[in-house]
Parts: structure tokens; C-alpha cells; sequence
């Protein structure tokens, strides 16, 4: 039988959704509102005996990999806000709407030595 392949993107997705609600249930329990909460997010998540794996992200910063001949690669892009001063955060309700998912494979002939 063929090993099962996860779905590497919904897990992202549930893993945010998840996420979502927590901060949602978090900001209640201290008596505030989500938008008081104001959080980005980033994740990865990495077969480390093939080098495949996802990453996600919503709001500012970056994930970063680096090859073994020392090339960095920004792994996933998120949606710009049009306003430097601005990001999108994962307490709001729309937050799927900003959400970038990217899957990733390590290329043999240069592949991922480590992520930032």
C-alpha cells in the first residue's frame, strides 16, 4: 500500500484556525477583545528525513531557508497591506483572507540546510 501523504496545507490551515480561536478564547477569559490581541504568526512544518514541508504565515516578519552553497530563499510571501505601518494579525476574523501558505521540497542538488 502507498504510505499515506498528508495534506500538508489544510494541516496549516487547522493549525491557524486553531490558533484564531485560542487567542480568541484568551482575550475573553481576560476580559478583552481579540483586537486588543494584536499577534502575528509564523509556522513551519518540516519532514526532516525528506526535506519537504510547509510553511505559513500571517502578518510581519519572514521565514527564511538556507541552501548548503549559502543561498537564502524566502519561503513564503505574505499579502502586503499597502501600509508600512499596518499588518494583518491572526485575532482578526478575516485573518484567513491574509493567510499565505507555501508548500516546500529541499532540492538535491542544493538543498535546505537550515530556516530563520
Amino acid at each position: 500500500a502507498e504510505p499515506l501523504i498528508p495534506d500538508l496545507i489544510a494541516i496549516m490551515h487547522d493549525a491557524f484556525r486553531d490558533t484564531h480561536s485560542w487567542v480568541c478564547d484568551h482575550a475573553s477569559r481576560l476580559g478583552l477583545t481579540p483586537s486588543d490581541l494584536g499577534c502575528t504568526a509564523l509556522a513551519l512544518l518540516l519532514n526532516v528525513n525528506t526535506g519537504a514541508g510547509a510553511v505559513a504565515q500571517i502578518g510581519d516578519g519572514a521565514i527564511l531557508g538556507l541552501t548548503m552553497q549559502g543561498q537564502t530563499w524566502e519561503l513564503v510571501d505574505p499579502p502586503d497591506t499597502g501600509d508600512p505601518q499596518s499588518t494583518y494579525t491572526v485575532n482578526k476574523s478575516n485573518y484567513a483572507d491574509h493567510l499565505e501558505v507555501s508548500l516546500i521540497a529541499s532540492l538535491e542538488q542544493d538543498p535546505l540546510v537550515a530556516f530563520f
